[in-house]
């Protein structure tokens, strides 16, 4: 099999070649972390799901942007080490 030539100016691409399984299977984890979790329009929603929580149960929890969805989740925050 012969290298392919470069498109107008451009250099030919090196570095290690792309495991297709690997990436197929973090996309297909990706997905089920996100499908499991509750997601949010905005981060001002995901926040007042915070202060509920906090102020009924105590926990702390901070919002996220799923860079799978693109929604909102929320994440257990833990404490720092050594405490």
């Amino acid at each position: 099999m012969g290298r392919r030539k470069a498109r107008s100016g451009q250099k030919p691409r090196t570095g290690p070649p792309v495991d297709v399984d690997l990436v197929i299977a973090r996309e297909r984890e990706a997905r089920d972390r996100c499908a499991s979790k509750r997601t949010f329009d905005t981060e001002a929603e995901a926040r007042s799901i915070i202060a509920m929580h906090r102020a009924y149960y105590g926990e702390t929890q901070i919002p996220y942007q799923c860079d799978f969805c693109r929604q909102w989740h929320l994440a257990t925050q833990r404490p720092p080490e050594g405490r």
